[in-house]
């Protein structure tokens, strides 16, 4: 067994280090060592089990970890006293790999069984406790429950109140998760409140060029964004990239996002060019860092689009838009709604640029996928009937055409909305207007 002790150690070593497929080789040589030494219920191989699952954790193999965390678990279950704080290690670990892959609700599960475990065995101020209000709370934002979410992590932050300085950076983090959620609540000022107070612990505790500052200023920036208040939002996003830009390669993901933040407040100011500018920036950036297909480049070929149009720049809008089908077609099935979308788009700017044929086809090609993929009193095909009325009455002057595709836009609208729905009087008015010419 001394060499397991030696294996196990070397593999403690190289994960501290960072060399997880070292430390994973080292790992499983006591595991076998254990396994074939005895019985299989024993507690050292229970926390070998644990070691294992933490390892495959930093390399991103979740299902690996959750075998071996359950073997640990089961082991504990069998030869320890039902409120033991291993077993609430365990479920905490069970717990973590559930909530990383999306399965909120088991997650939920073995949290609150480590929770209640926690709540009996430690004092009611205990950091762990704050741990494990916290896990509960990122689980239920994840989950869009936000008041829960903010009650947890509020009992977090009392707890941490009580046992860490004032300016500890745990604290930074607490006050940065609550002003995400006032954020998602649309309680702007409190999140400001919030938020500020994160970034000033994090200001007075770290270098003026680390990496983390810029996700405060950007949070910051996001909330002036929401409020309407541009030149404060655009501010602390230009702080946000200015401190990334010190420390890492002008072709990183999260640059792009800084850069898409900016023009996005660009765009909402009026200033086209200099929106574009920063759009295209993001794209150049997600088009060396990421594969061609990726739904964060449609995201931003989208944006430039957007800002083509509003600068009348037609063709060029044609061009970012045909590069989201481009992407859509390699990746999504033929009757997917973006790809509906796409199609839509590029309809309308064929529309604004009096090219009746490519109009309809793109605004037909629309159509085909949204009457297949959604009910017949589905919003969007009102969206698709009232395009193709449009080209009808203003592109080709065929007013009966129009009539037709307005109607149906109309009864659409009237089986989806109330009756005195601005939508559904313009779409009135439309019928009378070409009733009119015809």
């Amino acid at each position: 067994m001394e060499k397991a002790q030696l294996y196990g150690h070397m593999s403690w070593i190289k994960a501290n280090q960072g060399k997880y497929e070292q430390a994973l080789e080292f790992g499983k040589k006591p595991l076998f060592i254990k396994q074939k030494a005895g019985p299989q219920n024993r507690l050292d191989l229970a926390t070998s089990y644990n070691n294992m699952g933490i390892i495959y954790v930093h390399i991103g193999d979740y299902s690996q970890a959750m075998s071996f965390y359950e073997q640990a678990l089961a082991i504990q279950q069998n030869l320890l006293p039902s409120n033991h704080l291993e077993l609430a290690t365990s479920y905490n670990n069970v717990g973590w790999v559930h909530d990383r892959t999306g399965n909120y609700s088991k997650a939920l599960l073995f949290y609150e069984q480590a929770l209640v475990i926690e709540e009996q065995s430690l004092p009611h101020n205990h950091p762990e406790l704050a741990i494990s209000y916290n896990d509960i709370g990122s689980v239920y934002y994840n989950m869009g429950n936000y008041s829960k979410s903010l009650s947890l992590f509020e009992e977090a932050l009392t707890i941490q109140l009580q046992s860490l300085s004032h300016d500890h950076p745990l604290l930074a983090i607490q006050y940065s998760n609550i002003g995400s959620i006032y954020s998602h609540m649309r309680n702007y000022t409190k999140a400001l409140t919030y938020y500020e107070r994160a970034l000033s612990i994090q200001q007075s505790s770290l270098p003026h060029n680390y990496p983390q500052l810029a996700a405060y200023f950007s949070n910051i920036g996001s909330v002036y964004d929401s409020m309407g208040n541009f030149p404060k939002a655009l501010s602390y996003y230009e702080n946000a990239l200015a401190t990334q830009l010190q420390l890492f390669p002008h072709h990183r993901p999260h640059l792009a996002m800084l850069h898409s933040n900016i023009g996005s407040v660009y765009d909402s100011m009026g200033d086209y060019p200099k929106a574009l500018s920063f759009y295209e920036k993001a794209g150049e950036i997600q088009q060396a860092s990421l594969p061609q297909t990726h739904p964060d480049l449609e995201k931003s070929y989208n944006k430039i689009a957007d800002i083509h149009i509003k600068m009348e720049c037609y063709s060029k809008a044609l061009e970012s838009y045909k590069r989201v089908v481009e992407i859509r077609e390699q990746t999504q099935p033929r009757s997917n709604s973006d790809l509906a979308a796409s199609y839509n788009n590029i309809g309308s700017v064929y529309a604004l640029m009096s090219d009746c044929r490519n109009a309809l086809l793109f605004h037909e090609k629309s159509l085909q996928i949204r009457q297949r993929s959604f009910p017949p009193n589905h919003l969007d095909l009102s969206v698709s009937y009232n395009n193709i009325a449009v080209v009808y009455e203003f592109i080709e002057n065929n007013y009966a055409k129009a009539l037709t595709y307005y109607e149906k836009a109309v009864h659409i609208r009237q089986q989806s909305i109330s009756a005195n729905h601005p939508d559904l009087q313009q779409q009135r008015k439309n019928v009378e207007r070409v009733k009119q010419k015809l």
